[in-house]
């Protein structure tokens, strides 16, 4: 018997979910195996952004990437402005991945805590500046997810909140080359 599109969507979204971590997890595997990403970068050369970009993600979807100051390691290892840019786009895709974990928690029955289903979640404030705290992004993507903020107005609100992050934290890692 076929499942119903109400069983199907949820297991797919988190079977795109799931393959995603898993060749981001791969890439990250690879540059931690070849002895870093300055050294990945240096033996990649110009497609080691492309591979960077994968594990910036992997760590975003986990509680390590409150730890891992990836967004630092952009801007250290391709400067201003090019760390500012990778930084927003894997910030961009995490974004999308945690609204889906939030949209199909929710079509299959949890909640959101009562403290952060009282906040006004649809809001523009609270979309974009949100995620300017510590493990905020996370938080504010699953919940506008799970209160049901259409995918463009979600992204466009994201694209705002992340942009002035992305330029701050690879301006510190850029600025952290000069200070050694």
């Amino acid at each position: 018997m076929p499942l119903s599109p109400s069983v199907t969507a949820p297991r797919r979204s988190l079977a795109l979910l799931a393959a995603a971590l898993a060749g981001s997890l791969a890439v990250a595997l690879v540059i931690t195996a070849s002895g870093g990403v300055d050294v990945f970068q240096h033996h990649a050369g110009r497609l080691a952004p492309l591979l960077t970009v994968p594990a910036h993600v992997t760590l975003t979807l986990t509680p390590i990437g409150e730890i891992v100051p990836f967004g630092a390691a952009n801007g250290a290892l391709y400067g201003l402005a090019l760390g500012a840019v990778l930084n927003w786009t894997a910030w961009m895709i995490a974004a999308v991945f945690q609204r889906a974990v939030g949209a199909t928690a929710t079509r299959e029955g949890a909640a959101l805590p009562a403290w952060l289903a009282r906040l006004p979640l649809t809001h523009p404030v609270v979309l974009v500046a949100g995620r300017w705290a510590p493990g905020g992004g996370v938080l504010i993507d699953a919940a506008a997810g799970a209160s049901g903020v259409p995918l463009g107005r979600h992204l466009a609100l994201a694209a705002l909140g992340h942009a002035p992050q992305a330029v701050v934290i690879a301006a510190v890692g850029a600025g952290i080359l000069h200070l050694v």
